[in-house]
């Protein structure tokens, strides 16, 4: 009984990560006009030079960068594209490991974030750091706050789905950041999230 028991809630838990705000917010269709992002919707998901120096490069719009990274999606079982996106950066922006959190700029640390939590949604301390440091450095980006702002969901999303809602409506309701996402990016994030609010009672 108590295997079986075991096995349903390891089943749910599954089934709930598999709906959830990195996994359910769907940014890629607002940009399938950008051809890389229309390829990567039709790859394996796997990091390659090529989308990296589109997500990588400071004259690409910043929501076009994360729809690449969207379309090329997350796995369940996980996958390795941080490591290959950071030895990408060690090597193009002559930063090193040891620093790249220091180096780096704002742009590049949420698009190394979002990776991150597209590798493995179940572990997102790392990522959250990341867009920690990022959204510090984006102070006036909606599309890095509101990335840090679904990474932070998905930390809490197995806490309190209040929270989850807030912090991504805080981001939502704050008119001074500069619109760098598609309104139809953002209505598609919030078509998801909204669905939350139902718990801040």
């Amino acid at each position: 009984m108590r295997i079986l028991l075991l096995t349903i809630v390891c089943f749910l838990s599954s089934f709930t990560h598999a709906d959830s705000p990195i996994t359910s917010t769907d940014i890629a269709q607002s940009y399938k006009d950008e051809a890389i992002v229309s390829k990567a919707l039709e790859s394996d998901g796997n990091l390659t030079d090529e989308y990296c120096n589109f997500i990588f490069n400071k004259d690409n719009e910043l929501g076009a960068r994360i729809a690449v990274i969207n379309a090329l999606s997350w796995d369940s079982n996980g996958k390795n594209n941080f490591s290959f996106a950071l030895e990408y950066l060690v090597r193009m922006k002559k930063v090193k490991e040891s620093n790249y959190l220091k180096k780096l700029k704002g742009d590049d640390l949420i698009c190394l974030a979002y990776i991150k939590v597209m590798d493995d949604y179940f572990k997102v301390d790392e990522a959250l750091k990341i867009a920690e440091i990022a959204k510090n450095k984006l102070k006036n980006s909606y599309t890095g706050h509101i990335i840090h702002a679904l990474i932070k969901a998905q930390s809490d999303f197995d806490k309190d789905w209040c929270d989850c809602w807030k912090v991504c409506n805080d981001v939502r309701i704050n008119k001074a950041l500069v619109q760098d996402m598609k309104a139809s990016a953002q209505t598609s994030i919030f078509e998801y999230m909204d669905l939350y609010k139902e718990y801040c009672k």
